[in-house]
């Protein structure tokens, strides 16, 4: 008995401890986003805390009320599930068919090596000696290759990660289902669908939302392995989720941190099993993992992928400790440890970098660091997409400019007052369990979550580097938290000798804050800066050198499918080198044509004039749909060419923001009017009150 209740107290301790580190980083998060976000990266948004507010309000009250009914009737509950339903279908389908396109780095490469891949070529692109990335490549090369090939490759990217991402969620909702009350789960439902960067990644071909989903995966699974009793149920799911956490890592290398995580969490969390039977699971996964690992490595060398990086892994923790650029990768820290030849030379340099910095700098400045690093990576609510506009498509769509262009701002003011909530969720959740609550065995996989969220953001706080999108593979687990803590708002809010109180704070801070925000809005419009819009683009910076021979002509076809009024041409300039474009001569200097373009094909010849070959640069690579027709009579060869047009700033004015203050007090008041009506605890159905 002595010895169960220190077992006990043990994991009391060891789980309080490490929701106690949720919950610090949960309230640094907060900060950031309310209050600063996109800071250390110079956010060009402006940065308005009081519309986060007000927008946050709304929002959570409309969840709230929202919630309320689909707990009130199945009936009612059905008719949002399919709305929802719906709209996410259509949301999906559009955006896979209108939104083909490619980042100009890292998504490319990625795209272009498994277009090689599907075509049967085994050659690896230098860049993935670089990176890790050739598990996720590997991968979806096999799904492009069953579904038709490279012919319509973008597109089945698009709809693979859709449902990609469909299973991650619904992985999440099964755990929820499995540990908690339908409240819960009908608040998680309604918050990851409306957190549109979640879903928007989906148009990037990364490692990111393969993590995600063996993740999620993972998770699901060993919440299935502890739940069950039967002996061999317990070593197939034990098998299942070995081998997606494996899958997970196999994408995206700092997924290690959730196999990390669940051998922390089976450590301490099977607490009905004595000491023989709990190391001889542990070492039952731990096994599962190794002969997993092996057969996805023998996966990669039957493709003759790059084994290992040409960069040690001291340069990722070099570049996290660069203060210059407050932990991000740059083109100066790469070439700073590319000229030296070995990679014994360059791991010795770069440590020698990162013991320089901690020698030669405060406390406090390394607290700055980190506190720069948090801000960069987990501060923004849109997890980065705004970062990663295309550069390579055939061509344009309006829905692109509320997403990545001069109107993405609104998906801004959605996406970061949902991420607070989120965030303000996790805290809420943190402080509960840390004040309220005992370790409570049906929510243990809640545990892992946070252990999983937790390891990842200390891994690149204290040791990698940051980007905004490093944050998306823990997305889903922190939605998973916040539910819980949101429910716990909700509980308070509306108690019986609360609920009207509650509504009328909310009421009076609204107004408040529309009032407030009234005034504020005086200061100034807001401006968006000069955007050049890409129409139809085919340039990558990786290009392949092409020795041009003495009056030797290269001809490439081009089809625009919009309005444009500039054309850019990369790669091919020479001494004697001239471009001309339907016959028009392209500017030899600024490597530009200006003209009042229009939909059509045009036709692109580069042409060495002089007596001597000229060196020049093409991209060379298999077929890929988003590129144009191959030059004639040179397969794979493609010029580097962009059409595009300057657009006009975007303004927000005083009148605009009046209006949408108003509309935002209005809400309220409905919002209002709608609790009053139905969620007030003496108006309440039975089935609501909880």
């Amino acid at each position: 008995m002595v010895s169960n209740l220190k077992k006990e107290n043990i994991y009391l301790v060891f789980w309080k401890f490490i929701w106690i580190l949720v919950g610090l980083a949960s309230a640094v998060i907060f900060i950031n986003s309310l209050f600063l976000p996109g800071h250390s990266r110079g956010f060009i948004f402006p940065i308005d805390t009081l519309l986060f507010v007000i927008v946050s309000i709304v929002l959570l009250v409309g969840i709230f009320i929202l919630d309320g009914f689909m707990n009130s009737s199945d009936k009612r509950k059905r008719i949002i599930i399919i709305i929802f339903l719906f709209l996410q279908l259509f949301m999906q389908i559009y955006l896979s068919i209108k939104l083909q396109g490619a980042q100009g780095v890292d998504d490319f490469d990625m795209r272009l090596q498994i277009s090689s891949l599907v075509s049967g070529s085994k050659e690896w692109a230098p860049y993935f000696k670089f990176g890790p990335n050739a598990g996720a490549a590997i991968l979806l090369s096999k799904v492009v290759s069953m579904l038709g090939g490279n012919v319509h490759a973008s597109l089945i990217y698009n709809i693979v990660n859709f449902i990609s991402i469909d299973i991650a969620v619904l992985a999440g909702y099964l755990i929820i289902k499995s540990i908690t009350d339908k409240r819960i789960q009908n608040l998680y439902f309604l918050v990851v669908n409306v957190f549109s960067p979640l879903w928007i990644t989906a148009l990037f071909v990364y490692t990111d939302v393969g993590a995600l989903m063996f993740g999620m995966l993972s998770i699901y699974f060993l919440t299935k392995m502890v739940e069950t009793r039967k002996s061999s149920l317990y070593l197939l799911f034990m098998s299942i989720s070995s081998l997606f956490a494996s899958l997970a890592y196999f994408n995206k290398t700092n997924a290690i941190i959730l196999s990390i995580a669940i051998f922390i969490y089976l450590i301490f969390s099977l607490k009905k099993l004595n000491w023989i039977k709990k190391v001889s699971t542990i070492s039952f996964f731990a096994l599962l993992m190794v002969v997993f690992s092996l057969g996805l490595s023998a996966v990669k060398n039957n493709e003759k992928a790059p084994k290992k990086s040409d960069f040690p892994y001291t340069y990722w923790v070099a570049v996290g400790y660069n203060k210059s650029t407050n932990g991000t990768v740059n083109n100066d820290t790469y070439n700073d440890t590319g000229r030296f030849k070995t990679k014994e030379q360059k791991d010795k340099h770069d440590k020698q970098l990162i013991s320089n910095t901690i020698k030669n700098s405060s406390f406090l400045e390394i607290l700055k660091l980190y506190w720069n690093k948090i801000n960069i990576q987990w501060s923004m609510g849109t997890i980065g997409i705004e970062h990663r506009e295309f550069t390579i498509l055939r061509q344009w769509n309006t829905i692109y400019n509320y997403i990545f262009g001069q109107k993405r701002i609104f998906l801004f003011i959605w996406s970061q007052s949902l991420y607070i909530l989120i965030v303000l969720g996790m805290l809420i959740k943190s402080i509960h369990v840390i004040f309220l609550e005992k370790f409570s065995e049906n929510e243990s996989i809640l545990n892992l979550a946070a252990l999983y969220f937790l390891g990842i953001f200390l891994f690149h706080t204290l040791l990698w580097e940051v980007q905004e999108r490093y944050a998306y593979i823990v997305i889903i687990p922190m939605i998973l938290i916040g539910t819980f803590g949101l429910n716990e708002l909700a509980n308070h809010v509306q108690e019986e000798n609360t609920s009207k109180k509650s509504l009328n704070i909310i009421i009076a801070l609204g107004c408040i804050a529309t009032i407030v925000g009234w005034g504020l809005s005086y200061k100034k419009n807001y401006v968006s800066e000069n955007n050049t819009r890409i129409v139809m683009g085919q340039n990558f910076f990786r290009k392949t050198e092409y020795n041009l021979k003495p009056h030797q002509k290269l001809v490439e076809w081009i089809q625009v499918n919009n309005t444009f009024k500039q054309w850019y041409v990369d790669g091919v300039w020479a001494d004697n080198v001239k471009v001309t474009i339907n016959g028009k001569k392209v500017n030899p200097v600024t490597h530009t044509l200006t003209e009042n373009g229009k939909k059509g094909s045009y036709k692109i010849i580069v042409e060495n004039t002089g007596n001597n070959n000229e060196t020049i640069y093409l991209q060379k690579n298999s077929s890929i749909d988003l590129f144009q027709k191959h030059i004639e009579k040179h397969k794979n060869y493609y010029i580097g060419i962009v059409a595009s047009v300057v657009e006009s700033p975007f303004t927000i004015s005083r009148s605009i923001k009046y209006t949408f203050l108003i509309v935002l007090e209005l809400l309220i008041f409905i919002e209002g009017w709608l609790w009053n009506r139905f969620l007030v605890r003496n108006s309440m159905p039975n089935n609501l009150r909880h």
